[in-house]
């Protein structure tokens, strides 16, 4: 385990995007030595470009740390000021689920305006969600 490091990567703000975020997670993650994490992590990271490319505007950085207490957070900026929200869903919606996804396989999430955008981060730790 590599404590308090930090990667991040920079992406276009296109669906193309959300693979690729993807990939860059898994990777760092494996690299870390943070299996127990990954497959959580893509999903909430993942979950997170797919807003930033859909309501953002502009590029969107993805960002992957580890902490001292072994917890992983991924955060994803982006340049627009719009707020993401919890959405209630009928059965047949096709969309709507993802923010509730984020806080079901999350310690915790959050979300903090800046003065270009927003940052929106969530924290996973080993036995924490889904997995």
């Amino acid at each position: 385990m590599r404590d308090g490091c930090q990667a991040e990567v920079q992406l276009p703000g296109e669906p193309s995007s959300v693979p690729a975020a993807r990939r860059f997670v898994r990777g760092v993650l494996t690299d870390w030595g943070q299996g127990l994490l990954v497959d959580d992590a893509v999903l909430v990271l993942s979950e997170l470009v797919t807003n930033a490319v859909l309501h953002g505007q502009g590029e969107v950085t993805a960002r992957v740390s580890v902490a001292r207490d072994g917890s992983v957070q991924v955060e994803v900026l982006d340049h627009s000021a719009r707020l993401p929200r919890m959405r209630g869903y009928g059965e047949e919606s096709a969309t709507g689920r993802g923010l509730r996804m984020v806080a079901d396989l999350s310690d915790d999430w959050g979300v903090e305006p800046s003065v270009d955008g927003k940052r929106v981060w969530a924290r996973l730790r080993p036995g924490q969600g889904a997995a």
